[in-house]
């Protein structure tokens, strides 16, 4: 079983370093308090800072996420080369078994070879003479019966020297395929040797990645003005902010699509992509466009989150299962720019999940958005969002 793990790479050190002006928490708050609102510039790059903060952390949740998954496969990995090695021990020792088999078969004919050979060339009848009227026996009729067993003995000689010559060439052949087998799994365990070597230097330069990360939020948050006027402020908390306060980077007049009825619109968009079938296979899901700078994405209903992870294919990915009048239905929103939501958390009809994004295998920012009922364990299970949900257009 061998995994390969992309590393995700993050240009947001440049926007950090170009924001930052290094001015003190008490001379910009002293600014704010006293001069009254912001001007236009000096909001825009508050919420730039914001914004800057707000995609470091998620970053640093994200090279999180990637190490545990990397972790989880190398330990995969480490424990299919223990039951291979364990595989091929058993393997040596009956190989080994054979060839001893082998080596007994090939000494027992060399002893049968000759005895064999001149049973054959000696012929039943003859032999039979030879006991009827050279035995040892004076008695005639003891010398008869005596003959018929001779010959049959002898004969059984020979059956057993053909039945070893059919054994020596079935255990050769075993001996050879198991030969061949061990060569591969040796090959194949060499390979996964290599896998996990690769990884945990990839694992070196992650956990590498994310300590950057770690000293570039603590940088943030030591030198940002930003972060002790308006990152941390929270229900009069002064906490570092965690995945749960990134609703701080939606703006307030940012356009939230809560629509009235059971379900209300994920998102904000044109519909691209509909559920249905294309080259024979079924599209589970509807893919949702918008290109404004922010575009935020909402649970459709109440429920409680089941999944939020980075998936290497659908980028950031949150499930959430719902139930509505006593029918279950799950729900999935894939490639979001960033995730302010845990696996466990209740939201509510609306609640903010994050940005529509790029992430994952994307050519273009949206939203993939799925439904299931009762639940996403099989993709027999998908139904057509559009039958449930009205999605707001731009």
């Amino acid at each position: 079983m061998i995994a390969k793990t992309i590393l995700f790479s993050s240009t947001i050190l440049g926007l950090i370093f170009g924001v930052s002006n290094h001015i003190s928490a008490e001379s910009l708050e002293g600014e704010l308090l006293n001069q009254g609102p912001p001007s236009m510039n000096e909001a825009e790059n508050l919420q730039d800072r914001k914004d800057a903060y707000y995609r470091l952390q998620n970053d640093y949740t994200t090279l999180k996420e990637q190490d545990k998954r990397l972790d989880e496969v190398i330990s995969i990995n480490r424990n299919n080369y223990e039951e291979m090695n364990k595989e091929l021990k058993h393997r040596e020792i009956e190989l080994e078994n054979k060839q001893s088999e082998l080596q007994y078969v090939s000494d027992s004919l060399i002893d049968l070879e000759l005895t064999s050979k001149s049973i054959r060339k000696s012929g039943n009848l003859k032999r039979y003479f030879d006991y009827l009227f050279n035995g040892n026996d004076s008695v005639f009729i003891k010398r008869a019966v005596t003959g018929f067993s001779k010959v049959k003995e002898e004969n059984g000689l020979v059956n057993q020297y053909k039945t070893l010559k059919g054994d020596k060439k079935k255990l050769s052949e075993e001996i050879f395929k198991l030969q061949n087998k061990n060569e591969l799994l040796k090959i194949e365990m060499g390979g996964n040797l290599d896998v996990i070597s690769q990884q945990i230097e990839e694992g070196d330069v992650l956990k590498q990645e994310i300590e950057s990360k770690k000293k570039n939020i603590e940088t943030f948050s030591e030198t940002d003005a930003v972060t002790n006027l308006e990152l941390f402020e929270h229900e009069g908390s002064s906490s570092a902010t965690s995945i749960g306060d990134y609703h701080f980077a939606l703006d307030d007049n940012t356009e939230l699509p809560i629509n009235k009825g059971t379900f209300t619109s994920p998102t904000i968009g044109n519909v691209a992509s509909t559920y249905s079938y294309r080259q024979g296979r079924l599209q589970t899901g509807i893919d949702i466009v918008n290109n404004d700078a922010i575009v935020p994405v909402l649970a459709v209903a109440e429920g409680v989150v089941s999944k939020s992870y980075f998936s290497d294919t659908a980028g950031n990915v949150i499930h959430i299962k719902h139930d509505i009048d006593g029918k279950a239905f799950e729900t999935i929103y894939s490639h979001l720019d960033f995730r302010v939501v845990s696996a466990g958390d209740h939201v509510g009809k609306g609640t903010y999940l994050g940005d529509m994004g790029n992430t994952g295998v994307s050519n273009f920012k949206h939203l993939h958005f799925e439904m299931y009922r009762p639940e996403f364990d099989s993709k027999e299970n998908a139904i057509n969002p559009l039958l449930y949900i009205s999605i707001q257009a731009r």
